[in-house]
């Protein structure tokens, strides 16, 4: 048991309090904040971190790169908590969840069914998305892996723009769904944003795309991989657009509603007056 604040926490309670700081690390920052957690919760050991860093790593979409192999790390990906599976190149990657870095390419583990298939509508839906990747997002930031599972296209998107050092961070993640049956899309978008110079500001948004209808024909990989492009090139215009008009209302309105009505003599200001002075004073 540990007091704190006349409130007596449970070591239970402590390890849940430490996890959920941990889980709500904003992009980047998770290392950051384990250090300074570590310290208010000497019971945070490697193995729990270690647990806390996958699911984290899961939720975030921590992108792994070492030379020209790129991976997404997400349950789509996931082999096992070690191994997560480049569709792209068609290997096994061995990562450390708590470094955040791929170790090795390894052989001899199995790679679920589920995630093999669909080659050529995948290649192509993959082609398609880097050239979207290529043309709409900053060099070097973003990441696209084509996942099959099962009859469905699992499209990940994680980008990510990082500078510490002068207080922000951000990350844009995009997860859909292609039943390539039904010719439907879902999934989900979510947009972090944190800066932290002299304060603590946050955004996080996400937007759900739920059973849009993609127009292909039926045999052709190339046609249904530019449908797909376009239609994801549409929801997430949808979202920036969204964030733009947000930005412009905040300092049309939101900023302006902040202000004071009233002086803090809570009397209304005499603007003629106010007038008079302020041209006698430029007479002089």
């Amino acid at each position: 048991m540990k007091k704190m604040a006349g409130v007596v926490v449970s070591a239970d309670e402590q390890l849940a309090l430490a996890t959920n700081f941990l889980l709500s690390s904003p992009p980047g920052e998770i290392k950051e904040v384990l250090r300074d957690v570590s310290v208010l919760c000497p019971l945070l050991s490697d193995q729990v971190s270690h647990g806390v860093f996958h699911k984290y790593n899961n939720k975030m979409s921590q992108v792994l790169t070492s030379g020209d192999i790129s991976v997404i790390m997400d349950e789509c990906t996931e082999i096992d908590p070690s191994h997560y599976y480049d569709s792209r190149h068609g290997n096994v990657i061995q990562v450390d969840q708590m470094a955040q870095e791929i170790v090795d390419q390894v052989s001899g583990v199995d790679v679920p069914s589920k995630m093999q298939g669909l080659d050529e509508e995948r290649e192509a839906v993959e082609s398609a998305m880097q050239r979207y990747i290529d043309s709409q997002y900053a060099v070097g930031t973003t990441t696209c892996n084509v996942v099959p599972q099962g009859d469905i296209l699992v499209v990940l998107i994680s980008g990510e723009k990082l500078n510490l050092k002068n207080f922000w961070g951000g990350r844009w993640q995009s997860k859909f769904y292609i039943d390539l049956d039904s010719k439907t899309l879902e999934g989900v978008i979510k947009v972090y944003i944190h800066y932290f110079e002299d304060g603590n500001v946050q955004m996080n948004t996400d937007k759900s795309v739920d059973n849009v209808s993609i127009s292909f024909s039926g045999g052709n990989a190339d046609d249904m991989a530019k449908a797909v492009v376009a239609e994801i090139s549409n929801q997430e215009s949808e979202v920036q657009d969204s964030l733009e008009e947000m930005y412009v209302n905040m300092s049309k309105e939101t900023f302006k509603d902040m202000r004071r009505v009233l002086p803090i003599t809570r009397q209304k200001m005499d603007w003629s007056g106010a007038q008079m002075q302020l041209a006698k004073g430029f007479k002089k």
